[in-house]
């Protein structure tokens, strides 16, 4: 998710208001979806099929991808086990 609509949601949903920065498009968007999304701990998940999924800003899928296949303790059984 690109940051400026993550962002939005961590907004909206921590104060119940939508920054008015955004185009409004976006700001559409988040109220239109936001009861999908939800944030614990700080951290914005997705509601989705009846399961919890983190949702990653633009930013830090880099990271996470690198953490998860270049560091020598990382490795996954398979992309369905590694998405789970």
């Amino acid at each position: 998710m690109n940051t400026e609509l993550y962002n939005g949601y961590i907004d909206y949903l921590s104060n119940l208001r939508i920054t008015e920065e955004l185009d409004d498009d976006l700001q559409r968007l988040i109220q239109k979806t936001a009861n999908n999304y939800f944030i614990n701990n700080h951290i914005l998940y997705r509601r989705h099929h009846g399961k919890q999924r983190l949702v990653v800003p633009e930013h830090r899928k880099q990271t996470i991808l690198e953490a998860s296949h270049d560091h020598q303790l990382a490795g996954h059984m398979g992309v369905d086990n590694t998405f789970q």
